[in-house]
């Protein structure tokens, strides 16, 4: 019997509008159905079939939104096979051609390179620079699987705007349920933990190479109109409480540093003072010493009686 397969697509939390595929549409793939999961009940489209879903975690849309993307297993169970495609990547071939090149038998996952990064590595630092998810989150997660499996990190990220999975394969699930966590627990960044997902699981993915912005089969990223604040912001952690401590330091470093410039401008004060006392204090035992060479010279013992004299004479005044 012939595989069931399907092309589908996720879009929640109303922050874009729903890309149709015309394309797809046109050249048509009757064996090939297209779905799209959304949480907007107003969603229409002349090209996929709208399936309304609850969102997984109401305040956070982007993790929602990869939970259908993740678990394709559970969504999907009429088809054996499926391509996951983001929202804003239009298909340029027909469906058929995709699942027999990128998807033959003996394939349970296929998964393009990602086309300008070299390592996992070089991707956490793009997405902290970027502010795709929040450094702190980044760093704990990078330093996990440093400690865990440092292969994960060296490798070529994968592009995970295309996903091929036959996603009843055994393996396939337990690498997507471990990938599921792995966004749950770490960064909202899916190309983030793939790769350790995979690995830990025993599943060899199928990466084939794919200039992820335009090929043969595909373009993107076409435009679709965004809608404000259908993302969630950054989540505070350590690195703000850090930032607030070092900005406590700082003003603490300061103010020692204005103390010791006042202690060393009272310093110099001080040494002033005390070589003006030495200098004094040096002055006068120069005088005393004078004049006791004074007292003891032959000049004022001889004069001693003059001295009497005109003391006397000084006592006595005429009447």
């Amino acid at each position: 019997m012939a595989e069931r397969r399907c092309v589908y697509t996720v879009l929640m939390g109303s922050y874009e509008t729903l890309l149709d595929q015309h394309i797809l549409a046109r050249v048509g793939a009757p064996d090939v159905d297209l779905i799209c999961f959304t949480d907007d009940a107003s969603a229409v489209s002349d090209s996929w079939e709208i399936r309304p879903i609850a969102p997984a975690l109401p305040a956070d849309p982007v993790r929602s939104s990869r939970r259908p993307k993740i678990m394709a297993h559970q969504y999907l169970m009429e088809y054996d096979a499926s391509l996951y495609i983001d929202n804003t990547v239009l298909l340029t071939v027909d469906a058929c051609t995709l699942f027999d090149r990128f998807l033959p038998p003996g394939t349970s996952m296929a998964v393009p390179w990602h086309s300008f990064r070299d390592t996992v590595d070089d991707e956490f630092d793009q997405v902290v620079l970027q502010r795709k998810d929040a450094a702190w989150v980044c760093a704990e997660q990078r330093a996990h699987y440093q400690l865990l499996d440092p292969g994960a990190l060296a490798v070529q990220p994968l592009w995970n705007g295309m996903l091929f999975r036959r996603h009843h394969d055994p393996l396939v699930i337990a690498t997507m349920t471990t990938w599921w966590e792995q966004v749950l627990r770490y960064s909202r960044r899916d190309q983030l933990s793939l790769h350790y997902s995979a690995r830990r699981n025993g599943l060899e993915i199928g990466a084939f190479e794919l200039d992820n912005h335009v090929s043969p089969i595909h373009e993107w990223p076409r435009s679709t109109q965004r809608q404000p604040g259908g993302t969630v912001p950054l989540r505070s952690g350590p690195e703000r409480q850090l930032s607030e401590l070092q900005a406590a330091l700082d003003q603490e470093q300061r103010r020692s540093a204005e103390l010791l410039v006042t202690a060393d401008e009272a310093t110099t004060e001080l040494l002033a003072a005390g070589k003006r006392l030495l200098d004094l204090e040096s002055a006068h035992a120069e005088s005393t010493a004078r004049v006791g060479e004074l007292l003891g010279s032959t000049s004022w013992r001889v004069t001693a009686p003059l001295r009497a004299l005109s003391r006397l004479a000084g006592r006595v005044r005429p009447r």
